[in-house]
């Protein structure tokens, strides 16, 4: 099972998210930082931003295997770059097709690009969405949220564990 993301785009201190991650030094395109295991670096894979047919590839290469993709819709470490008109609508479809999860991250855009987002003002309904520091006016928290059957899949209600010392606050 993979999890596909975006080079150069960065999505926190995950250690399967910082797979050609695009965050300080990072962003001059290593594999991986030191210190993720080898087995994370080896079930990410990366396409490129606003680049639907590397992200269509991967899907022909994986079409069972690809859980999910997590993008930025404005990839803010890369100078800001916003997506192409087709871009979002795309990767929704893509993922449709081939039952993957869109997470969008709206850590950089939530609010800022348009009161309900980034992904309000292109258009696109991701399954999952992730939000942090704008929403804290100041404070360090983050959320996320999504569709109501991914979200019953997390514990306590759930099958699936997600937990942490600022969780469920």
């Amino acid at each position: 099972v993979y999890e596909t993301l975006f080079a150069r785009c960065y999505h926190g201190h995950a250690d399967c998210l910082l797979v050609k991650a695009g965050s300080g030094a990072l962003t001059l395109g290593q594999p991986n930082s030191p210190g993720v295991p080898a087995d994370f670096a080896k079930h990410t894979l990366t396409c490129t931003y606003n680049d639907l047919a590397s992200v269509r590839a991967a899907f022909e290469q994986y079409p069972q295997e690809i859980a999910c993709i997590i993008g930025e819709p404005v990839a803010g470490n890369m100078n800001c770059v916003p997506p192409l008109p087709e871009f979002l609508p795309g990767l929704r479809a893509l993922c449709d097709e081939f039952g993957a999860l869109l997470i969008i991250d709206e850590v950089m855009t939530g609010v800022r690009v348009a009161l309900a987002g980034a992904q309000d003002y292109y258009g696109v309904v991701p399954d999952l969405t992730c939000l942090g520091k704008i929403i804290g006016g100041g404070m360090p928290v983050g959320a996320f949220g999504g569709r109501r059957d991914v979200m019953d899949a997390l514990a306590p209600t759930g099958p699936v564990y997600q937990a942490g010392t600022l969780s469920g606050n």
